[in-house]
């Protein structure tokens, strides 16, 4: 019983994709590009035609007004723009 269990496991982790997999966004529009980055925590973009960098660690847009944030955000490319702003650097306020 318990190796059919581990069976099972072992093939759904092999045929899902990565949870830390994520989308490029200049495959998106701007809106879904910020959506996706507060719902996953990263994405892709892809810089230049060149390479394809990751981007996470950063505050969300929509929860900027909550932090003490920098005034430059976090920019990528989309299919509608060629600078969406979708997160910015901040830290939590009274630090």
């Amino acid at each position: 019983m318990r190796l059919i269990a581990f069976s099972m496991v072992a093939a759904i982790m092999i045929f899902q994709p990565a949870a830390t997999v994520a989308q490029v966004s200049n495959s998106m529009t701007c809106q879904q590009a910020i959506k996706y980055y507060e719902r996953n925590g990263r994405i892709q973009t892809n810089a230049n035609g060149n390479a394809t960098v990751p981007i996470y660690g950063y505050t969300p847009a929509s929860q900027r007004s909550r932090m003490g944030c920098s005034s430059s955000g976090i920019q990528v490319r989309t299919s509608d723009k060629r600078r969406c702003t979708i997160a910015y650097k901040c830290l939590p306020r009274g630090r």
